[in-house]
């Protein structure tokens, strides 16, 4: 389906089946405002392979006001279920992302990517036409109430290294992501990875890698990381806050980890009310490093 602007699909308790993805649009601009007000209510969403689709099953890029309510969505563990590319105000509420098929241990790839748009985080878009591949990044964005199982969960994504590095500044930073009251698996590598985002709330969720501790960084179970780049200026005002607070959490090497690799420090970074194990023991459930303001306070760790 390309559905255009001002468009609602009522899927009810319909299965839709398709042997390809099932949503997508093809933007003519560069701008959040070239596709808005979608609304999709429900539905089951399946590839025609009882292993899933090893692409997308839902990209929507350059869009505003998008909602996506209800929905259940299954996708290969090489897939993404939804992909989101360079956008604004999107909501997606109570829907199921689940990973088919047989899961590589080395599998690193997302049911929910948050997406900016270069040439090799995009390559849809840059086919269309490389204006398109600007390294906008998503800001406004939603995930609530949701169940959500891959090889990642959720993925705040980044630009590659050499030729993307043009893409790796503060303008290409991702903002105000909101996770609340999901449950999110990762099975072979993080469960919520927020790479390259300047502010964002994860709550009251449930968060569990399955990824053994062998695997290092990609067994953490919730991950905040500025990669190598130039950084937003690190500020501690409320425009620059990653909270991350009332969760479960369940990770390898790491419970929660925060730390930026990159030319500037995270902003303010708050830590608490939440229930953390390791597999590596206690003293490793949580770690938050090169922030400028951090708040650590009533949170329980073990190992798992």
């Amino acid at each position: 389906m390309r559905p255009g602007n001002n468009t609602t699909i009522n899927a009810g308790k319909h299965t839709i089946t398709s042997d390809k993805g099932v949503i997508i649009n093809n933007p003519t601009a560069a701008s959040y405002t070239n596709f808005k007000n979608l609304t999709i209510n429900g539905g089951i969403w399946k590839n025609s392979s009882s292993s899933g689709l090893a692409g997308t099953m839902m990209r929507i890029s350059y869009a505003s006001n998008i909602s996506i309510n209800n929905a259940t969505v299954y996708t290969n563990y090489k897939g993404h279920g939804i992909e989101l590319i360079s956008c604004s105000n999107v909501v997606v509420n109570n829907c199921t992302l689940k990973a088919q098929g047989k899961c590589s241990k080395t599998c690193v790839e997302e049911q929910l990517q948050i997406d900016l748009s270069s040439p090799t985080t995009a390559p849809g878009l840059y086919r269309l036409s490389k204006k398109l591949c600007n390294g906008t990044p998503c800001k406004n964005i939603t995930v609530k109430n949701c169940t959500i199982q891959g090889a990642r969960g959720i993925c705040a994504n980044f630009a590659g290294a050499g030729n993307e590095s043009k893409y790796r500044k503060a303008r290409n930073y991702h903002s105000n992501i909101t996770i609340e009251n999901c449950n999110v698996t990762g099975i072979s590598a993080e469960a919520i990875a927020l790479f390259n985002t300047k502010s964002a709330t994860v709550k009251n969720c449930r968060i569990t890698t399955k990824t053994p501790k062998s695997r290092n960084s990609y067994s953490v179970g919730l991950a905040v990381a500025y990669q190598k780049g130039s950084a937003p200026k690190a500020t501690t005002k409320t425009k620059n806050v990653i909270s991350l607070t009332n969760n479960t959490v369940k990770g390898g090497q790491q419970g929660i980890f925060v730390r930026s690799n990159a030319s500037k420090k995270l902003g303010t970074v708050i830590v608490s009310g939440n229930t953390v194990s390791a597999k590596k023991g206690k003293k490793n459930a949580i770690k938050v490093l090169s922030a400028k303001k951090v708040k650590i306070a009533k949170n329980k760790t073990k190992k798992w």
